[in-house]
């Protein structure tokens, strides 16, 4: 069986699980919704309807809008369109081939029609053009290739807008005279991951490189958490800095972030120059750390 099926094996219950909570999703109408119980839920109608040979149980688009435009409000209607169901498939079957399929396309029509959120598509359109063209990309390929197929690629669609984003953080810069010197200061302006590591580590060198500097100081305020990644790519930072005459430290960091660093990067918490010469950096970096 594991040889006829094929890839199908693993890719029917992961489909199937997206659309059940998809389903539901789109019809709890702001009510909160226990995505466990979903799954506990659909995970034992598979269970036990694997003993009687049923087909694999999951969330249908097209019954429960019709369910939901019938005014169906309780699992009841459940029980009632399945009695319907088997009564059908008993008594009636040889009556279906005289159901025209346009009035069976216009049922399902109709019903779905009204869970096309018109106003949705302007407000994303006015609020955020990125949202609205990921929404359009889903639907078209609902439409043309399948639920199934829309519900992964607006999967896959949404995952690579997030990893564009977290590897494009918001960065500021600030070029400061402190005593003489000129101090650079980096400001993150949002949690930076490991995606963003090599485009922090390219913007501090590019600006570093643009503007004669004694320090680099980037100011961790922002930042609620850090990885591994992102202090490594400081502590290259640094020691490309020590060969220029440089030194990079970091401020203002909170527990998370001092807790990486410290076993990173340690050196990056604390100025190890010589007083004599360097006192005018660590000044400046001190007033630097509580602006």
């Amino acid at each position: 069986m594991t040889t006829a099926m094929k890839t199908t094996l693993f890719t029917i219950p992961f489909v199937s699980t997206i659309q059940h909570i998809a389903v539901a999703k789109a019809f709890a109408k702001g009510e909160s919704l226990d995505i466990t119980q979903e799954i506990i839920a659909l995970g034992a109608c598979n269970i036990f309807g694997s003993f009687v040979c049923s087909m694999p149980v999951t969330g249908s688009f097209v019954r429960t809008a019709i369910n939901h435009a019938s005014g169906v409000k309780t699992p009841l209607g459940g029980i009632f369109t399945g009695s319907l169901v088997l009564f059908a498939v008993g008594l009636l079957t040889f009556t279906f081939r005289f159901i025209p399929k346009a009035t069976l396309a216009g049922l399902v029509i109709y019903s779905m029609y009204n869970m096309l959120d018109f106003p949705t598509y302007r407000l994303l359109w006015r609020a955020k053009k990125i949202n609205f063209f990921v929404m359009n990309l889903t639907l078209i390929n609902g439409v043309f290739l399948g639920l199934e197929y829309g519900i992964l690629i607006g999967i896959v669609a949404n995952l690579v807008v997030l990893l564009y984003f977290s590897a494009h953080p918001s960065i500021q810069t600030k070029i400061e005279q402190i005593k003489g010197k000129t101090v650079i200061i980096i400001i993150p302006k949002e949690t930076i991951a490991f995606p963003a590591a090599e485009r922090l580590r390219a913007n501090v060198m590019k600006v570093s490189g643009e503007n004669s500097c004694n320090m680099i100081i980037l100011d961790c305020k922002n930042l609620k958490r850090f990885d591994v990644t992102i202090a490594e790519n400081i502590k290259l930072l640094g020691k490309n800095f020590s060969v220029r005459g440089q030194t990079i430290v970091c401020s203002n960091c909170c527990e998370n972030v001092n807790a990486v660093l410290k076993v990173v990067a340690p050196e990056l918490l604390n100025v190890k120059e010589d007083e004599s010469n360097h006192a005018e950096e660590r000044t400046a970096y001190f007033i630097c750390s509580s602006i």
